[in-house]
C-alpha cells in the first residue's frame, strides 16, 4: 500500500494546538504575502516607473512621426504628375549632377523615349552617387533600373542607371 507523503506534516499539524496552528497559519500568510510583493508586485512597479520614465520621449517621438508623415505626405502631392519631355528630364539630370558635384563622374546622359534617360558613370563615389540618389527623389526623379559594379580597392564603382519622372507606380 502506498505511503501518504503528507503523513508526517499531518500529524505534526494535529498535535499543535489550535492557538500554535492559527500563529503557523498567520505566519504562512506573512510570508506567503512578502513573496508575492516581491516576485509579482515590486517588479511590475519598478517596469511602470521606467515606462512612466519613457513616456514623455516616446510621445515626443510620435509627435515627430506624424510631422514627418505630414511631410511625407506634402511632398508627394508637390510633385509634378505630368512627365517632362526627355530633353527636360536630362537637362534637370545633369543641372542637379552640376549642383551635386558629380558631373565630371558622368560619362554620358542619353534620352530614352519621351519619359525617361539613360546615365552611364565610371569611378563615381559610392557616397556621392547614393547622396545624389536622394536629391533627385526629392525632386521628383525616380530611380527606374540601376546597374553598380563597384571597385573594391578604390571605394569607387561604375554605374549604369536608368531615370524617369514621377514616383514609382
Amino acid at each position: 500500500m502506498a505511503r501518504n507523503p503528507f503523513a508526517p506534516w499531518h500529524a505534526y499539524w494535529n498535535q499543535r494546538s489550535a492557538r500554535e496552528r492559527r500563529m503557523l497559519l498567520a505566519a504562512a500568510g506573512v510570508v506567503l504575502a512578502a513573496l508575492v510583493w516581491m516576485l509579482v508586485v515590486d517588479p511590475m512597479l519598478v517596469e511602470r516607473k521606467r515606462l512612466a520614465a519613457q513616456l514623455p520621449q516616446l510621445r515626443a517621438e510620435v509627435r515627430l512621426m506624424h510631422a514627418q508623415a505630414n511631410e511625407i505626405q506634402r511632398l508627394r502631392r508637390d510633385v509634378p504628375t505630368t512627365p517632362a519631355q526627355g530633353a527636360s528630364l536630362m537637362g534637370r539630370v545633369g543641372s542637379l549632377a552640376t549642383a551635386q558635384g558629380i558631373r565630371e563622374h558622368v560619362d554620358s546622359l542619353q534620352p530614352m523615349g519621351q519619359e525617361q534617360v539613360r546615365l552611364t558613370a565610371g569611378a563615381m563615389p559610392i557616397r556621392a552617387w547614393l547622396s545624389w540618389v536622394t536629391v533627385l527623389e526629392a525632386q521628383g526623379i525616380r530611380l527606374v533600373h540601376c546597374r553598380i559594379t563597384p571597385d573594391a580597392v578604390s571605394g569607387k564603382a561604375s554605374i549604369e542607371a536608368v531615370l524617369a519622372h514621377g514616383s514609382a507606380a
